[in-house]
């Protein structure tokens, strides 16, 4: 998709990517327990609903949440794996590759609240499990749509599979072609230590336009009996191309000119025997150039600034599985994981008071090593548990820590269950976050500045779930994160300027309430609602001239309601609403959204048209403000309903493998 202009959009990180945003779907849920997990009977809970892919069908499972287009479980991030192989790539490339599996490829989803150290995923995991038909064919998949929010989008996708024999090639390709509007109004009222206060009220308008590209291609090697080989090639291009003009007390024009280029390639083997064994290499760069020219109330800007990002990262792991008598499973593993970052940044200036010239290496590498095992007593009662120690090294910092995880699970009857769950994990920041660069937005008045001591934060979470008749549920969990970070605004005190920066808090805690439950009113009409209920805190006792510790409680609930219109035509309305929340210093306004899709289907169920219109009363977006001591700031963000179509064929009963995936979750986007 095309982007908004780089700098605003790192400088928006603080309050736009962790939003508590609701949209969950849900209905008739079959689930099943196994050692640790609920695996999900999804083609059952889709079966007459608006998810016509795999990513809109995994927001059909309970307690799944897309915030800021990323999926999240009971207001918690979670990973998503497919057929048990880690997905490594960042949200936005997931949810591409997940929107081109089509729905009737899946065949189950298993949740876990506390992944299994064998999955190599820290905290809460889904595992989508596809279908595989390992009959000879040539299967895929064609899709067309178009959106319009503002602006017009469109989308291309295909997909090809052809197995034979021993054989099985894949190939997939997305394209995304238009232009894009974003409109910011920010009011600014700065204070500042030598007694002088500024009012900056700023229109801020950005147009970007531009194609971007996805394509993949890998085959699967059958070398004898139940030794598999697999070879996968995967790649993207995203060019930014944008323009933001400013107008108010800022007044300021600047073009961006750059892209974003993703190659990995990536090597599996495995044995009879249980043992796995890969490698996988990605290359990453994402130049950019940037000309501004801004007058601010105080001083003027007039440069040309390259900067770029290139990343080498190499990853080697082995992993084996042991069972053992008794309904016993062994197992263990090792991964190594190393990556260079070289970034540089140069201005060529016309006036002074702007940042030196830099460039850095910075070299990181992780050591993680796992040892768990699992274990059935009958049909009532599961244990799984799992120890990781992992090292963490790069030039300022390096620890060794372990982090166990266990779920245990008693059913009650048979289709009752309860279930208990202690993880813990780390979370490691961007690579760009902890570079000693500095650039501007806003026309300059906003400086995105880097922070080479951030460090990783550790997570702690234990979690109680009860389910009743395999399809109701309650929740509840408790979760510490120390270090927690994220990009923080402050206004300086020495100088005007608004600094946006990655810091470290001293912790964030939540305790939260889920209840979950399906329901039908009369033939052919279907429903879920959702209420999920949150008490978080978060301190910094450091956080420049302001330590804070805030604390709220904020409830969302989510209902959608699909009705059966004739033999091939649905009809789905589902409506969500959140009250006030904070985040940081930042208060976050109460949002909802309203969204409608008609679903009809032809010609023996292989064309799909997909009528939808999304945040139809444009409440779901937020203005975020900043009122806490000499702080006040209001990001006026403005939001506009989305229409679109959509055109679906399926021909030669289409089947689509899936393998692991590229992160590039921690690069500059």
């Amino acid at each position: 998709m095309v982007a908004y202009a780089q700098q605003d959009s790192l400088r928006m990180d603080s309050v736009m990517h962790t939003l508590p945003e609701v949209m969950v779907r849900g209905e008739r849920p079959i689930v099943k327990a196994e050692a640790g997990k609920l695996v999900f009977d999804l083609p059952q809970i889709i079966k007459d609903r608006a998810a016509d892919n795999a990513f809109e069908a995994l927001k059909e499972l309970p307690g799944v949440i897309e915030q800021d287009g990323k999926l999240t479980l009971a207001g918690r991030p979670v990973t998503v794996i497919i057929d048990g192989k880690v997905t490594t790539m960042n949200a936005e490339q997931l949810n591409m590759l997940l929107k081109t599996i089509p729905a009737g490829r899946i065949r189950n989803a298993e949740v876990m609240y506390s992944a299994p150290a064998r999955y190599e995923v820290h905290g809460q995991l889904i595992n989508l499990n596809l279908q595989h038909n390992l009959a000879d064919m040539l299967q895929g998949e064609a899709k067309v749509a178009g959106v319009q929010q503002h602006e017009t989008v469109l989308t291309g996708q295909g997909s090809l599979l052809w197995k034979s024999g021993r054989w099985a090639v894949d190939a997939s390709y997305q394209m995304n072609a238009g232009k894009s509007y974003h409109r910011m109004d920010d009011e600014s009222h700065h204070s500042q230590s030598d007694g002088s206060v500024s009012d900056l009220n700023t229109v801020q308008q950005t147009r970007a336009h531009g194609t971007s590209h996805n394509y993949r291609v890998a085959a699967d090697w059958q070398l004898s009996d139940r030794h598999l080989l697999s070879l996968a090639y995967t790649g993207s291009y995203e060019p930014k191309r944008n323009t933001l003009n400013i107008t108010g007390h800022v007044q300021s024009l600047s073009d961006y000119d750059g892209h974003n280029l993703m190659q990995n390639l990536r090597l599996d083997y495995e044995t009879p025997f249980h043992l796995k064994v890969g490698a996988d290499y990605t290359y990453y760069e994402s130049p950019m150039t940037q000309w501004l020219e801004s007058t601010l109330t105080d001083r003027k800007l007039n440069y040309t600034t390259e900067s770029s990002q290139r990343i080498n990262r190499w990853k080697l792991f082995a992993k084996q599985e042991h069972r053992l008598g008794g309904e016993w499973m062994l197992n263990y593993g090792a991964s190594l994981t190393s990556s260079l970052d070289r970034s540089w940044q140069n201005y060529e200036v016309s006036v002074d008071n702007v940042p030196d010239n830099r460039a850095s290496r910075h070299r990181e590498t992780i050591v993680n090593t796992y040892a768990g095992f699992s274990k059935n007593w009958g049909q009532r009662l599961s244990l799984d548990f799992s120890l990781v120690m992992e090292h963490y090294d790069n030039e300022a910092f390096r620890e060794w820590v372990p982090f166990p995880n266990l779920t245990l699970q008693y059913r009650l009857s048979r289709p009752h269950l309860l279930q208990l769950s202690v993880s813990s994990s780390r979370t490691y920041p961007e690579y760009w976050a902890v570079q000693q660069m500095v650039a501007y937005s806003m026309g300059g008045y906003g400086e995105i500045v880097g922070n080479p001591d951030l460090r990783p934060s550790k997570t702690y979470e234990v979690r109680a779930l009860w389910l009743l008749h395999s399809k109701y549920q309650l929740t509840g969990w408790f979760q510490r994160t120390d270090g927690y970070f994220v990009q923080t605004s402050y206004q300086r005190q020495d100088r005007l300027v608004m600094q946006y920066r990655h810091l470290n808090f001293d912790f964030e805690q939540q305790a939260g309430l889920m209840a979950y439950a399906p329901f039908s009113l009369f033939g052919g009409h279907h429903s879920t609602i959702q209420i999920i209920g949150v008490w978080t805190r978060e301190k910094d006792s450091d956080f420049y001239d302001l330590p804070f510790d805030r604390q709220k409680v904020y409830g969302m609930v989510n209902l959608n309601n699909t009705f059966a219109l004739g033999k091939n035509l649905t009809a789905h309305v589902n409506g969500s609403y959140r009250t006030k929340a904070i985040q940081g210093i930042f208060d976050l306004p109460a949002s909802g959204n309203l969204s409608l899709a008609l679903i009809y289907k032809a010609m023996r169920q292989r064309l799909t048209v997909k009528l939808f219109g999304n945040d139809l009363l444009q409440t779901n977006g937020i203005s975020p403000e900043m009122h806490f001591g000499k702080q006040q700031f209001r990001m006026g963000i403005s939001y506009w309903r989305q229409i679109g179509v959509s055109l679906t064929y399926n021909f030669g009963n289409y089947q689509q493998k899936r393998r692991a995936d590229v992160d590039v979750s921690r690069f500059r986007q």
